[in-house]
């Protein structure tokens, strides 16, 4: 009777003090968004471009260097467990966005916010781009340095709102959903859904 071997392929992921080293990179980096919106009182958009370019040579930076490292950033499927607590997001991200297209938020539409959802196609662009940093890169840096899942899902949602200002009420809105998905995240670690619910529900919004 032959045996079968099984390989067991360790996934990869960063060092610890390569975890705190890049945490001290992201406050650099979300300070400088945050003010500049906040000095112009509004999204500029060489900001938008600046901020998607760096974002995207750090992800092919480690995709060339740790070809496994797409699977720690969350672009993988959730296996079963993970799966339930993905599907019970998406299902609550569906049906708030269901309830906002019919009825608007008060204080939402009209602020003067920038008119991604014009294109949906460019707001997903600029959700992956969030998702990534505030729910990959930031919650996966987080949890290395060894806090508990509350707390990751608190400070991710917080910078989430924050990356969002100068609009204050907006910011305040965007802190409850930066819950959601990163406790979808934390929960299922899959980037696809995160990013689905975040496009869906931004353009019930803003559209």
């Amino acid at each position: 009777m032959a045996i079968r071997s099984l390989v067991v392929t360790r996934e990869w992921s960063p060092s610890r003090f390569q975890s705190s080293l890049e945490l001290v990179g992201f406050a650099v980096g979300f300070a400088a968004w945050v003010g500049t919106n906040v000095a112009w009182d509004t999204y500029h958009p060489a900001a938008f471009a600046i901020i998607s370019s760096v974002v995207a040579t750090y992800a092919a930076m480690y995709f060339i260097l740790h070809p496994r490292a797409y699977r720690y950033w969350g672009f993988r499927l959730p296996d079963r467990v993970e799966g339930a607590c993905t599907g019970a997001g998406v299902a609550a991200a569906l049906l708030v966005a269901a309830l906002l297209a019919a009825v608007p938020v008060p204080g939402v539409r009209g602020l003067g916010l920038p008119t991604l959802c014009a294109s949906p196609s460019v707001y997903l662009l600029w959700c992956i781009v969030q998702d990534f940093v505030f729910f990959s890169v930031l919650t996966g840096h987080l949890r290395k340095l060894g806090l508990t899942p509350a707390v990751v899902i608190g400070a991710s949602a917080l910078c989430f709102a924050i990356s969002h200002l100068p609009f204050l009420g907006f910011t305040s809105i965007t802190f409850f959903g930066g819950l959601l998905f990163a406790w979808m995240y934390v929960r299922g670690r899959c980037l696809y859904a995160v990013t689905a619910c975040h496009w869906l529900l931004g353009l019930a919004i803003l559209g």
